[in-house]
């Protein structure tokens, strides 16, 4: 009897350890929401924007693997892409390889253009490789800025922050000559700031960062999030003072390399036109 619980044991211990560093690491999950704005114009009913978070390029996180990801980014036809921070893994020893890895963006696909926020990995060995990298790779960094998406004389603005811990976060000068009918997306990579974030007209808030956790043990939770609050901001919508955060798990990860009953993630978000904010 001994044995046999010997060798169950075993088996599972293996199927953990198989599932934790070859399977959920690169199983990625497309999450799609309905999200309802207030007085959303028309000619954005139905206007689809498909979040990306923290690709963290390294050895463990590879130019094939996100060319996959691009792959099911652009199947689900997307009007905006956006990328919430954490290109790099900001301790990786092949900074040279950076370049290579994030060509992969130039095939995402999304007719009102790709942007981006800086994340914390994303300033070490250097913002400024990371953002040519980036950049050249056609997608727009918002940097305490915003920029303004119209369709049929309606406008959707997208606005975007600093890195809250090796940046300077500046909602005002996100929103600086934006109108105010306009609906509005705020992206930052770190959910912390949310607590400042919903004193200001953004619709939806976008993040990234906590990486849901990575390892998620059933009926104990996350055992480490990168954040102040703890667990409180680790994944999912989130909801204060009539605004609306959403916390990606991201693609990518950073060592060590095993993701537990917390897969990688795209979300998309459908929007949708509502008279007035429930709750």
């Amino acid at each position: 009897m001994l044995s046999i619980v010997l060798v169950l044991l075993g088996v599972i211990i293996a199927g953990i350890v198989f599932d934790s560093l070859l399977v959920e690491p690169r199983w990625v999950q497309v999450n799609r929401y309905r999200f309802p704005v207030v007085n959303l114009p028309g000619a954005f009913q139905g206007f689809t924007i498909v979040q990306l978070s923290d690709l963290h390029c390294s050895r463990y996180v590879s130019a094939g693997y996100l060319r996959r990801v691009v792959r099911m980014v652009n199947a689900l036809s997307p009007d905006v892409v956006v990328i919430t921070g954490d290109f790099v893994r900001g301790t990786s020893r092949d900074p040279g390889k950076v370049p290579g890895a994030l060509a992969q963006l130039t095939e995402l696909k999304a007719r009102g253009g790709v942007f981006a926020v800086r994340g914390n990995h994303d300033y070490c060995p250097s913002i400024e490789m990371v953002e040519r990298a980036v950049t050249k790779a056609g997608v727009r960094f918002l940097t305490n800025c915003s920029v303004m998406i119209e369709r049929s004389g309606a406008r959707l603005v997208i606005c975007g922050v600093d890195d809250l811990w090796e940046g300077t976060v500046s909602f005002s000068a996100a929103l600086a000559g934006t109108e105010a009918a306009s609906p509005k997306i705020l992206l930052m990579h770190n959910p912390d700031a949310f607590e400042e974030a919903v004193q200001h007209p953004f619709d939806l808030i976008l993040c990234g960062h906590t990486h849901g956790g990575q390892v998620v043990l059933p009926l104990i939770g996350p055992l480490l999030v990168p954040s102040r609050y703890g667990r409180r901001y680790v994944s999912g919508f989130f909801y204060k003072d009539g605004r609306t955060m959403y916390v990606n798990r991201g693609v990518g990860l950073v060592p060590p390399p095993v993701r537990f009953f917390c897969r990688p993630e795209i979300a998309a978000f459908r929007l949708e036109a509502e008279r007035e904010r429930s709750g």
